[in-house]
């Protein structure tokens, strides 16, 4: 059995595994959402 990564909100503060939350990712153009959790930079949840 595969371990699901955790991770934190960052509004609410709120655990839950990695996929059912979204990643938005800071970027030098500004804050994209990323849909497939891949994109370069500093990312939240």
């Amino acid at each position: 059995m595969r371990r699901t990564p955790v991770r934190t909100c960052v509004t609410c503060r709120k655990t839950e595994g990695k996929r059912a939350l979204h990643r938005f990712v800071r970027t030098a153009a500004g804050i994209e959402f990323d849909p497939g959790g891949k994109k370069a930079g500093r990312g939240a949840y």
